[in-house]
C-alpha cells in the first residue's frame, strides 16, 4: 500500500462531465501492483479445480500477461456517466484514462492479447452455458484525428442437449448479461490520446465524441461539477485513490431498472427520489 502514495493527488481531469454514477482516479505504482497481481493468479492457478479445466494454461498465461501489463500503469481514473438512451442499449456507458510507461504499446498488447486464443478459451471457460464471440476492429472510428480501436463482444446461450443440459440459471444469466450489456453485446473503444490511453466503454457516439475532446483538452469538467466539489472538504490528506458515488442516483436508477423489467411504464417524479440525487456523493 505505501508504495502507491504519491505527491499527486488523483485527478479526475481529461474525463468527460454529465451526470454520473460513479467517478474514480487513483496513482498506481506497477511494479506493486504487478506482484499482488501475480501472486492472486499464483493462488487461482494453485486450485485443483482449476488445474483440472481444459482452460488451465490459458488461465495461466492470461494471468501472467494481465500482471505484466498491470506493471506498466501509473495512474488509473474514470467514470462512469447516466446510460444512454435509458439503458436500452446496456448501462454502461463511461470513459477511463490510463496513464502507463508506454500508452501505444499497452493499446497494442492489449488489442493482441484479445485476439489470441488464449483469450478465447479464457472467455470460453469463465461460463461454459454462455458463449462468447469477440470481434476487434484495429482504427475502426477516427475522431478528432485520434484513431480508435472497437472490441465488441456478442453473448449467446449455447443450444442445450440430453447429455449436456444448460446450468440452471443459464437463461437467467444470459437475460442479465443482455440488459446489462444491450442486445447486441459489449462494446468498448481503445487508443492513444497525448501520453495516455482513452477507452470509451459503450457505443454512444456521444459519449466517444466526449471523451476524447476531455482527453484532448485535459478538461477539468467533472472534477469542478458541484457533485465533486461539494465533498472536497471531506477527502483526507494525501489519498491514494478516491472514489465518487452518488447514492441517491444509483438508487433511481435501481427504481427505472426493476420497473423496465416487469414491463411498467417508467415512474412519474419522485420528488423524494429527485432531491436524493443531488446531494454530494
Amino acid at each position: 500500500i505505501a508504495a502507491h502514495t504519491s505527491a499527486t493527488t488523483p485527478s479526475l481531469q481529461g474525463l468527460p462531465g454529465g451526470k454520473f454514477l460513479a467517478a474514480y482516479s487513483a496513482n498506481v505504482n506497477g511494479p506493486a501492483l504487478q506482484k499482488i497481481a501475480g501472486d492472486v493468479m499464483a493462488t487461482l492457478t494453485a486450485d485443483p479445480d482449476i488445474q483440472k479445466s481444459p482452460a488451465a494454461d490459458a488461465i495461466r498465461t492470461m494471468g501472467t500477461q494481465l500482471a505484466e501489463r498491470l506493471g506498466t500503469i501509473q495512474g488509473f481514473r474514470a467514470v462512469l456517466l447516466d446510460p444512454a438512451a435509458g439503458g436500452k442499449n446496456g448501462y454502461l456507458n463511461g470513459a477511463y484514462l490510463v496513464q502507463c510507461t508506454d500508452p501505444q504499446k499497452f493499446v497494442d498488447s492489449g488489442i493482441q492479447w484479445e485476439q489470441s486464443p488464449d483469450f478465447a478459451k479464457f472467455l470460453s471457460a469463465t461460463s461454459p452455458d454462455i458463449e462468447t464471440k469477440m470481434t476487434v476492429t484495429p482504427d475502426a472510428v477516427t475522431i478528432k484525428g485520434v484513431k480508435l480501436a472497437k472490441i465488441h463482444v456478442a453473448y449467446t446461450l449455447r443450444e442445450a442437449t440430453p447429455d449436456k443440459p444448460l446450468a440452471p440459471g443459464a437463461e437467467m444469466a444470459i437475460q442479465a448479461v443482455q440488459k446489462l450489456y444491450g442486445p447486441d453485446g459489449a462494446t468498448a473503444y481503445i487508443g492513444v490520446v497525448g501520453k495516455q490511453v482513452l477507452g470509451v466503454i459503450g457505443s454512444n457516439s456521444q459519449t466517444l465524441e466526449a471523451a476524447v475532446a476531455a482527453a484532448q483538452s485535459n478538461s477539468n469538467t467533472l472534477a469542478t461539477s458541484p457533485a465533486v466539489t461539494a465533498s472536497k472538504n471531506d477527502l483526507v490528506a494525501n489519498p491514494v485513490a478516491v472514489a465518487y458515488l452518488p447514492v441517491g442516483r444509483w438508487i433511481a436508477l435501481a427504481e427505472s431498472i426493476m420497473r423496465s423489467s416487469t414491463g411498467q411504464p417508467p415512474a412519474p417524479p419522485n420528488p423524494t427520489l429527485t432531491a436524493a440525487e443531488n446531494p454530494p456523493p
